[in-house]
């Protein structure tokens, strides 16, 4: 097939008639009438029935300290969406190296809260949480665990626990408290302050889980875990500034400090829930753990 285009028109001479003038400017080739079916896409039938019951939950930190993305813009007072996990998920979760590094936790909330933008900046008691509600949504409303009481003659029983009201009874930080989660150190200088986050966490529990380490290597490791939950000194945010700092000051201020830390960490979930001891009949309080190395293996 030829397509031709009109260019233009000229007058021919000493008639009344116009002629026009064309240019070929590209030869098509003729399509082949193709008839040949497209393949179809297969619905997979035992696909229909499968519901992911996933459920919306209300972070105790409430949202308030991830102001740098860490969360989709559309969230609103910390509320996301926690989808169960698949048995994908799972193995990832009892992967050893990746458990002890805390890179389980990050790709398995990355898959099942897609509302979290930054798994990696949580706050440590916000993972806590989360990892309690992915515990119910992924399992059941309960967790079995193995308990011996104190009183005499006990034997080793299996509790079930349920874990909503555990969710339900989680204290939320105050918004209005935040103000408060700063100190004045002897010489003035005003210290502002965040929770721990998750992989500070993981840090110091991977340095007392080895046994290679020195009191010198423990001290800066320590030193390091308190900078990670200084936002700024007097204003001034620079993190190698802070950590140069931190490890300059007199040794009171540096406990002044983390004191307070230890005061602004009063929230989250309790993991301390009250049964029946199957053996005396009386209270027995169980801790329901929270670390995922025990939780999801």
């Amino acid at each position: 097939m030829v397509l031709e285009v009109f260019i233009g028109r000229e007058l021919c001479v000493n008639t009344r008639f116009r002629t026009y003038k064309y240019v070929t400017i590209l030869e098509i080739p003729e399509m082949e009438n193709n008839t040949e079916e497209q393949p179809q896409v297969r619905n997979n039938p035992l696909l229909e029935k499968v519901q992911i019951p996933g459920e919306k939950f209300r972070l105790p930190s409430g949202g308030l300290f991830y102001t740098a993305g860490e969360l989709h813009e559309y969230v609103k007072d910390g509320e996301v969406f926690v989808n169960p996990m698949t048995a994908m998920n799972e193995l990832t979760l009892k992967s050893p190296d990746k458990l002890l590094s805390g890179e389980a936790v990050i790709e398995v909330f990355g898959k099942c809260i897609p509302e979290i933008s930054n798994p990696s900046e949580l706050l440590a008691k916000d993972v806590d949480y989360l990892l309690m509600c992915l515990r119910m949504v992924s399992y059941g409303p309960n967790i079995d665990l193995k308990v011996t009481h104190d009183c005499e003659n006990a034997k080793e029983h299996l509790y079930s626990i349920p874990i909503r009201p555990i969710l339900q009874t989680t204290k939320q930080i105050d918004p209005t408290a935040i103000k408060n989660f700063k100190v004045t150190i002897s010489n003035g200088q005003v210290v502002l302050l965040h929770p721990p986050k998750f992989l500070a966490t993981v840090a110091l529990y991977q340095l007392f889980g080895s046994d290679d380490f020195d009191t010198e290597t423990v001290g800066e490791k320590l030193l390091d875990n308190i900078a990670s939950m200084i936002i700024s000194v007097d204003n001034h945010k620079q993190r190698d500034d802070i950590t140069e700092w931190l490890k300059t000051i007199r040794v009171g201020d540096v406990q002044l400090i983390g004191e307070k830390v230890g005061e602004i960490s009063d929230w989250g979930i309790d993991p301390i829930q009250s049964t029946k001891c199957k053996d005396c009949k009386k209270v027995l309080e169980v801790s329901v753990p929270v670390n995922p190395i025990a939780f999801f293996t």
